[in-house]
């Protein structure tokens, strides 16, 4: 059974790797090199793809937190831990940089109210200039937290199939009926058929109710690209917008997940599973140094001296910043967890 546990964990820090490590290869391609914008805009987007992979992952082990009988509030004690520290260095990091006047995205600081509302991590929902223009995939985990808690509170977190069918279909009519937001839904309802894997290698989900989702939120990818992006030709995100692009990362990374979900005794290079664990430092990294890394000699050197300074500070903060604060949350979890059930036993 550890062993088991042990795979099913490598097998989602491979993916991680994987989605940092093309949410990266995104951000750069498409600011120094022209013929690898014309192939995202046109073929691929290898961020959308890279995102996808994320939040399917969340998907996944999210709701099993809460489902090893854990009380709420050692939840969101572990999981303010495990983003916040590294969250506000993000934001540390560019407010150095806007003060440097090297920060691409934003040449000044925001008004205080939009800076103290971006501590709230739902700033992309609330409508509120992102200081870092990654920042918006964490509005929709914070979302996904929220919601899963008041699911476990009504104790219908169980219904994973309903609730995913359910989150999808809201994506869907949502992506027919509105202009705009279509993608935070569709990436929403994508988290819940995360959870219906979990449910399925957990033995909880049958093969065919598991297959079935999967179609659906194939189904459902397909109609909201072609009615929202099917023949506009919308150059202005890189292929984000664009039918082909889109449609193809969405669900390439359903089926890639699908993959690496079968293949989840497979033993995983161990760079693979480093890189893995240290992608939320990556992903917050490469998007504040891309924006800042000043054009040095050529458009390559300028590459390599990005990458370094993503990579390095990513295993710096790593361990002195992320790992040190999981470990912190873990123990103040675990004493009040203790310390509850002593309470009971007494």
């Amino acid at each position: 059974m550890k062993k088991i546990q042990r795979q099913r964990i490598d097998f989602l820090d491979a993916l991680r790797c994987i989605a940092a490590l093309l949410v990266i290869f995104q951000h750069i391609g498409e600011k120094y090199f022209s013929s690898f914008s014309y192939f995202t805009t046109h073929y691929f987007q290898f961020g959308m793809f890279g995102v996808t992979l994320f939040f399917l992952v969340s998907g996944f082990i999210i709701p099993v937190s809460l489902q090893k009988k854990t009380s709420l509030k050692t939840f969101w004690i572990k999981r303010f831990f495990r983003l916040y520290p590294l969250y506000i260095y993000s934001i540390i990091l560019a407010i150095i940089f806007i003060g440097l006047g090297s920060y691409a995205q934003h040449h000044q600081l925001l008004p205080v109210q939009d800076m103290l509302l971006q501590l709230t991590m739902l700033q992309k929902l609330l409508g509120i200039p992102l200081l870092v223009n990654s920042h918006w995939t964490l509005s929709l985990e914070m979302l996904f937290y929220i919601s899963v808690t008041l699911l476990y509170m009504l104790n219908i977190l169980r219904y994973s199939t309903t609730l995913a069918f359910v989150a999808l279909t809201l994506a869907l009519s949502g992506g027919i009926i509105l202009q705009n937001g279509y993608g935070l839904l569709l990436y929403f309802s994508l988290m819940f058929v995360g959870t219906v894997f979990y449910k399925f290698t957990s033995g909880q989900i049958k093969k065919l109710p598991t297959f079935l989702i999967c179609l659906y939120a194939i189904f459902c990818i397909t109609i909201i690209s072609y009615v929202n992006m099917f023949g506009k030709n919308d150059l202005s995100e890189y292929g984000a917008r664009n039918f082909v692009p889109a449609t193809s990362a969405w669900i390439l990374a359903l089926l890639i997940f699908t993959v690496f979900l079968i293949f989840r005794n497979y033993n995983y290079p161990r760079f693979l599973l480093f890189l893995g664990k240290i992608s939320f430092s990556l992903y917050l990294a490469q998007a504040v140094f891309i924006s800042s890394v000043p054009y040095i000699f050529n458009d390559y050197f300028t590459v390599v001296v990005t990458l370094f300074l993503i990579s390095g500070s990513s295993v710096i903060t790593y361990y002195y910043i992320e790992k040190p604060f999981v470990n912190i949350g873990n123990k103040i979890a675990n004493k009040k967890y203790v310390k509850k059930h002593l309470s009971k036993t007494i």
